[in-house]
C-alpha cells in the first residue's frame, strides 16, 4: 500500500489537535528509537513532550560503558572465550539497558558492516567490535569508517592484516566501496586494485593494532579520479567525496529509523543534511526522528520488526526480564544469529524476516514470554497483582490495556469484541463473564495478550 508524504515533511513535528503526541506516537518513537515503548518510559515521554523524549535517548555519554563494572564482575563466571558467551553477553545488555538506542546503533552498524564470527577468532575480538561501535556509532561517520579499518576484527574479516605493499588484498578495498559507502556500480576494479594500496600496513598486534609503516605502500595512486601519496585517512575522504557517498549512508538511515523504501527526494534531503552536518549521525538521525515525516502516516508501522526488536521490545512492554541465553536460541531461530551476519551484506532485513518457520517461531516466542512458566525468565510478571493494582476486573478493561501497550491504542470494534467474548468464556466454551481472579488470569489474560502479540501489527515497528 502507497503511504502518501505529509505536507513540509521535513519541518520538525510540532503537536496540534490534527496530530497530537499522544500514545500511538510516543510508542512509534520508543520503537525506532529504544527496541519499544517500557510502560514507565511511554508515560515519561507523554508528559514531557517530543523534543524532550528524543533529547532522553541521546542522553548517554559514548565514552563511558554502564556495563564496565558488571563486565569485571562477570569475566570469571562468563568468559568471553566463545561466541555463546559474547552473544549471551550482548543479549543481557539488550534488555537491561537503560540507553537501548545505544544498542540499537550498534545493531545497525554491525549489519553496516557485517563482520562475522564464523572467521574472527577469538570471539572477544568480535565483542570488541560492537563496543567500538557503541563508542563512535552515533559521531562523525568518517571517524567511524576509519576505525573500523583498523578494528582488529575487520583486519582480520576481510584480510587487512595480511595487506602489503608486495601482496595488497583487495577484499577491503573492495567492501568499503560497495558496501559501506557508495553502492555496487560507482567504481572500476581499477579502484579497487589502487584503494587497496591506500590500506597496507595495518596489522593486528596483542588486542588492538599497529600500523607498520615498511609494509605499506607509499607509493602514488590514483583513487577514482585523484592522485597521490595516499594512506587510508585520505582514501576515506576520497570516499566520502563522491557524490554517492552521503545519498547511500543517508538511504540506510532511512531504512533503519523511517521508512523501508524512503522516497528519492527524503534520501536527496537527508543526505544533504549528512553533508552539512559534515557526517555526524547523530545531528542527521535528530533532524529525521524529529521531522513531520517521521511522526506521519508515511513512517508509522511501514517496518517489519527484526528479531531484535521483536523479542526485546516485548520484554520491555511486559516489563519483565528473559534470561540471554533463551533470546540469544530465540533470535537465531528466527534468523538473526547475533555476531553471524550470513554475509558482507549483513541481513537483508524487511520481507526476509517472515516466513513459514520464522512466523511460527515469532507467535512461539509469544507464547513462552506470556506463560514464563520455564527457566528463561529471572523476573516473572505477576499478572494477579497487575490486575488487581490495575483494577481490570472486567474483559473490555483487560482487552483494552493490553491493547495500549502492545498495539498503541484500541483495536478495530470487531477485534475488539471477538478478544472480550473469549475472556467471557471458560475453558469449555461456556460464559463465564471474566473478574480478574485466580485461574482467570492465568489463563485468559495470558492468552489475550498472547493473541495481540499474534497480531500482524504487532510484527511491524
Amino acid at each position: 500500500m502507497r503511504r502518501d508524504l505529509p505536507e513540509r515533511p521535513f519541518e520538525a513535528y510540532v503537536p496540534d489537535e490534527r496530530w497530537p503526541w499522544d500514545r500511538r506516537r510516543v510508542n512509534h518513537l520508543l520503537r525506532r528509537l529504544a527496541f519499544g515503548p517500557r510502560p514507565a518510559d511511554v508515560e515519561l515521554a507523554k508528559s514531557g513532550g517530543p523534543a524532550e523524549a528524543i533529547a532522553r535517548q541521546f542522553s548517554y555519554d559514548p565514552e563511558v560503558d554502564p556495563f564496565a563494572d558488571l563486565y569485571e564482575q562477570t569475566r570469571g563466571l562468563l568468559p568471553m572465550d566463545n561466541y555463546d558467551r559474547c552473544r549471551e553477553w550482548w543479549c543481557n545488555r539488550l534488555i537491561r539497558t537503560q540507553y537501548p538506542l545505544q544498542e540499537k546503533l550498534a545493531l545497525f552498524w554491525h549489519n553496516h558492516f557485517a563482520t562475522a564470527g564464523s572467521k574472527v577468532n577469538p570471539a572477544w575480538r568480535m565483542t570488541k567490535q560492537i563496543d567500538l561501535f557503541r563508542r563512535l556509532g552515533r559521531g562523525s561517520f568518517r571517524t567511524l569508517l576509519v576505525e573500523v579499518g583498523r578494528d582488529p576484527a575487520m583486519l582480520q574479516w576481510l584480510d587487512g592484516q595480511t595487506s602489503t605493499k608486495n601482496g595488497p588484498n583487495e577484499n577491503y578495498a573492495r567492501e568499503v566501496m560497495e558496501l559501506f559507502t557508495l553502492g555496487p556500480g560507482h567504481y572500476t576494479e581499477w579502484d579497487v586494485k589502487e584503494l587497496s594500496r591506500c590500506f597496507t600496513g595495518w596489522r593486528i598486534e596483542g588486542e588492538g593494532s599497529r600500523f607498520d609503516a615498511s609494509r605499506h605502500d607509499a607509493g602514488e595512486k590514483t583513487v577514482l579520479g585523484q592522485t597521490g601519496k595516499f594512506n587510508d585517512e585520505q582514501a576515506i575522504d576520497i570516499l566520502l567525496q563522491q557524490p554517492m557517498a552521503a545519498r547511500f549512508v543517508a538511504r540506510k538511515l532511512l531504512v533503519e529509523f523511517l521508512h523501508p523504501n524512503p522516497e528519492s527526494s527524503i534520501v536527496d534531503h537527508y543526505a544533504g543534511r549528512l553533508r552539512a552536518h559534515d557526517w555526524n549521525i547523530e545531528a542527521t538521525l535528530r533532524e529525521i526522528v524529529s521531522s513531520r515525516v517521521f511522526f506521519s502516516d508515511y513512517a508509522y508501522r511501514s517496518r517489519i520488526k527484526s528479531p531484535a526488536e521483536l523479542l526485546v521490545g516485548a520484554v520491555y512492554a511486559l516489563d519483565c526480564g528473559a534470561n540471554a541465553a533463551f533470546l540469544r536460541d530465540q533470535l537465531a531461530r528466527m534468523g538473526q544469529n547475533l555476531l553471524f551476519p550470513p554475509d558482507v551484506s549483513g541481513w537483508d532485513g524487511q520481507e526476509a524476516w517472515i516466513n513459514s518457520n520464522t512466523l511460527v517461531q515469532r507467535y512461539n516466542f509469544a507464547l513462552q514470554l506470556v506463560r514464563q512458566q520455564e527457566d528463561q525468565f529471572f523476573q516473572r510478571v505477576n499478572l494477579n497483582v497487575y490486575v488487581r493494582d490495575n483494577k481490570l476486573q472486567g474483559a473490555d478493561l483487560v482487552v483494552d490495556q493490553f491493547s495500549d501497550r502492545l498495539l498503541d491504542g484500541p483495536l478495530p470494534e470487531a477485534e475488539r469484541s471477538m478478544l472480550i467474548d473469549y475472556m467471557n468464556l471458560d475453558e469449555k466454551n461456556n460464559a463465564r463473564p471474566f473478574e480478574g481472579k485466580g485461574d482467570q488470569v492465568r489463563q485468559k489474560v495470558r492468552g489475550a495478550i498472547h493473541l495481540l502479540m499474534c497480531r500482524p501489527a504487532f510484527q511491524l515497528g
